[in-house]
């Protein structure tokens, strides 16, 4: 099995991020952080992917700001400097998008560089709208392509419109889908009520 990178190549500007991102994490996330990345470069995905679990989840617990302050960690470790070949999707889904819309509909002005990314935003939800419109209603595809539009509808600060695909995600028969409705309901109510675009 090949590993894939999750660490670029070093660079100062690169090692100083990784510092950054690690000293906004309480010493016993930190220590996870430091196992996660480990595990990863050892290729013990699955022993990652329940080390991120465990992270995630504490930092959700975070206060606002501290948990703020370390999801633009990572945002920088990543795109800012490429410290980060790239992003597991826990993180993704649970941290860096539940915290980009509440930045966004709270109008942060910390997140102007995020509210910039509005237009991929925009392409998620004309895309999978496209393609909820050409696949059969009983396809499979069809769970995945409403829980990426829900959530570009949310980005862009469209709830309103986003509660049919949550109701349907909600009705689905996989859990995966069911658990993704309520989280995602969960952040609705978390940043409070959306401005309709």
């Amino acid at each position: 099995m090949s590993v894939l990178p999750f660490l670029r190549e070093p660079t100062p500007a690169r090692t100083a991020a990784l510092e950054a991102l690690e000293q906004a994490l309480e010493s016993p996330e930190r220590d996870l952080w430091r196992t996660f990345v480990s595990q990863l470069e050892r290729g013990l995905r699955r022993a990652a992917l329940a080390t991120l679990d465990r992270l995630v989840a504490a930092v959700e617990a975070y206060h606002d700001e501290r948990r703020a302050a370390w999801v633009m960690a990572v945002w920088r470790a990543r795109w800012d400097t490429g410290a980060l070949e790239r992003l597991p999707f826990p993180l993704v889904d649970r941290l860096i998008v539940p915290e980009l819309r509440r930045g966004y509909a709270a109008k942060l002005p910390s997140y102007a560089r995020w509210l910039r990314h509005t237009r991929q935003w925009r392409r998620v939800l004309a895309a999978t709208s496209a393609l909820l419109q050409v696949t059969p209603a009983d396809a499979a595809q069809r769970w995945p392509y409403r829980a990426f539009r829900a959530e570009a509808r949310l980005a862009l600060g469209q709830s309103a419109a986003a509660q049919a695909d949550l109701d349907a995600l909600a009705r689905s028969p996989h859990a995966i889908w069911q658990d993704r409705a309520r989280r995602l309901r969960a952040n609705i109510r978390t940043v409070g009520p959306s401005r309709q675009s």
